[in-house]
């Protein structure tokens, strides 16, 4: 998928992406996976958000599942660790929203 953006974050991401979520902060145009922070969920209603979560994938960092959903143009994975161990990670399925869209 060209202009697809893999993008790693370890830590402070989102708590609760579910799909209509929103995100703010920038993800780096890339198609190899890069560690990313400042990326932030914000409010549905937020005029500033850049990303709107279309799907979410649980139990996995493999960001190449969102090639699966035709509509994604950035993907996003969050991996919780505690002591080192990872607890929980996901994979969310973005589109761009504003100037951040991929047409």
């Amino acid at each position: 998928m060209s202009g697809l953006c893999h993008s790693e974050a370890v830590g402070a991401a989102p708590d609760s992406c579910e799909s209509g979520t929103r995100l703010n902060g920038t993800l780096p145009n890339s198609t190899t996976a890069q560690e990313v922070s400042g990326v932030e969920e914000v409010s549905c209603s937020a005029s500033d958000a850049h990303y709107q979560v279309i799907e979410t994938i649980p139990f996995t960092s493999d960001m190449s599942r969102c090639n699966n959903n035709p509509r994604t143009e950035y993907a996003f994975s969050s991996r919780y660790t505690l002591n080192g161990a990872t607890i929980n990670e996901h994979v969310y399925c973005l589109i761009g929203l504003g100037s951040y869209a991929q047409y």
